[in-house]
């Protein structure tokens, strides 16, 4: 299961503050934060931040050892859209500091990697049609993430395909869907999760 909190809290008319939380069991825990500029129509939308993460490592046993120090910012253009149709797109920036391993535990200083993030949105609402208590969204995401780097970049290129379902009441939406990972691993070896 991928556990993930995402809050967005305007602070004026123009900003905004980012947080969110990931965790995957055995794998990582990501905190990531920072401050948002909204355009002044809406359709663009940029943020930069920082984020630390705690990885597994295959020595760890399910224990999340590793440190990473992630830099990033993102923008995101909203097209125009319907009521009932929406659709954006996404580029985001990780400068990644990952901690260095020996064959058995963490070495002292961290590796350098870039990871690319091209992401596309389509969300339809279909209002409160299931109940007069909630809307309900339904929401298909492509992402394409490439990782550069003379660091250990574990999977050079990983494209994820979400489709979500999402139940909101004022300002609090719940997501629930299901995420398919390609992993190219190397040029012969490509992985489905």
């Amino acid at each position: 299961f991928w556990w993930g909190l995402i809050t967005n809290t305007q602070v004026t008319e123009k900003w905004s503050w980012w947080n969110d939380f990931h965790f995957v069991n055995q794998l990582f825990f990501i905190y990531r934060t920072g401050a948002t500029y909204l355009s002044p129509n809406s359709r663009w939308v940029t943020t930069g931040g920082y984020a630390i993460l705690k990885l597994g490592a295959p020595f760890s046993q399910g224990q999340l050892v590793r440190a990473e120090h992630r830099p990033w910012f993102q923008t995101i253009y909203r097209v125009p859209s319907t009521k009932s149709v929406s659709t954006s797109f996404r580029f985001r920036y990780d400068a990644r500091f990952i901690a260095n391993l020996s064959d058995s535990s963490i070495a002292p200083g961290y590796a350098f990697n870039s990871r690319w993030r091209f992401n596309n949105a389509f969300r339809y609402a279909w209002g409160n049609r299931l109940s007069r208590h909630f809307n309900f969204t339904t929401s298909m995401l492509n992402e394409s993430l490439i990782t550069t780097g003379k660091g250990p970049n574990g999977v050079p290129f990983e494209h994820r395909s979400h489709l979500m379902l999402a139940f909101s009441k004022k300002d609090i939406t719940l997501n629930a869907g299901y995420v398919v990972r390609f992993l190219a691993v190397n040029p012969s070896l490509l992985r489905i999760n």
